[in-house]
């Protein structure tokens, strides 16, 4: 039934705000970070030295090229993160060193949060973690 689903989704955008909200000043407050700014710096961690194109960060932030260059300038403005060409000849992002060390003090405050926010049944459950992957990769969600 599409109610079902439709509130099952709407619950899931009201968490979600609430969430984003909290991260926001947490990690604006202790790090000086917004969530975009962790996300977007954890993104660029887990793709390793190489870095990534900003094409390739469209989908993880959930938004535009144009706001992800916007939000790579003022990041590289802090020294946080630098662009390059890879041997390919495509721009890359990487990670500076400083951009190191502030998202592993953000991901410890970031995993507090989330850890305070999730009841502790749902914290590595495997349904809960295959079905937020599913969620999250569903050719249905496509732009």
């Amino acid at each position: 039934m599409s109610g079902a689903a439709l509130q099952t989704c709407l619950g899931l955008v009201h968490a979600y705000a609430r969430l984003r909200r909290k991260l926001d000043d947490e990690l604006g407050t202790l790090h000086g970070l917004s969530l975009d700014d962790f996300v977007l710096l954890d993104t660029l961690h887990q793709a390793g030295s190489a870095g990534l194109g900003s094409a390739e960060l469209e989908r993880p932030l959930g938004v535009q090229r144009s706001a992800v260059i916007r939000q790579v300038i003022a990041l590289e403005k802090t020294g946080l993160l630098q662009r390059s060409t890879n041997s390919q000849g495509l721009r890359t992002i990487q990670l500076r060193g400083p951009a190191r060390r502030l998202l592993q003090e953000a991901a410890e405050t970031a995993g507090v949060v989330c850890a305070a926010a999730l009841p502790s049944h749902a914290q590595g459950d495997v349904n809960t973690d295959d079905w937020i992957r599913a969620l999250c990769s569903s050719p249905a969600l496509e732009l």
